[in-house]
């Protein structure tokens, strides 16, 4: 039973948005921007169920990987795409 309510929580996590604008003028992001994201569209381009795969090499499923993944730093005077310290997909 417990696998079973494991299997229906990650299915309605595939279908949840992952960002959202607000009051067209902050951009809310599961995680942050990341390199791949360069304009809102690519937002309503992902796919749902938004499936994730690591490994992905199409540009659609990379934009979801930063979204989903791309944590801040700690310091505003890092700039660009750095490895999460706690590893991928974490």
């Amino acid at each position: 039973e417990g696998y079973a309510v494991w299997l229906a929580v990650n299915a309605v996590f595939e279908m949840l948005p992952v960002a959202a604008v607000i009051e067209d003028s902050i951009l809310c992001l599961h995680g942050g921007i990341g390199s791949s994201l360069y304009h809102l569209t690519q937002l309503h381009e992902l796919p749902r169920p938004a499936r994730v795969d690591l490994k992905a090499s199409s540009d659609l499923f990379r934009c979801l990987n930063d979204v989903l993944w791309s944590d801040p730093t700690d310091h505003d005077d890092q700039e660009g795409v750095m490895p999460n310290p706690r590893g991928p997909n974490t």
